[in-house]
């Protein structure tokens, strides 16, 4: 008999927040890194652009668990 799609749900939900957390992260480290070799450099780790990004990237985790059928 086939899978259904559901079987499956908890590992896509839990793979996509795997994606959201590490992809925040890197962000935040990516701007530690250019703020400290380029002191000049306009973002720092409390920029409104980078939180936008950041909650972006979580609206999208949102939107995939809602597309999945479990909110």
């Amino acid at each position: 008999m086939a899978k259904h799609w559901s079987e499956n749900i908890i590992d896509d939900i839990i793979g996509a927040f795997k994606i959201f957390a590490i992809s925040a992260i890197l962000i935040y480290a990516a701007l530690a890194i250019a703020k400290t070799l380029y002191p000049s450099f306009p973002f720092d780790n409390t920029s409104y652009g980078i939180v936008a990004v950041i909650v972006g990237l979580f609206l999208s985790f949102l939107s995939f668990v809602r597309a999945k059928g479990t909110l």
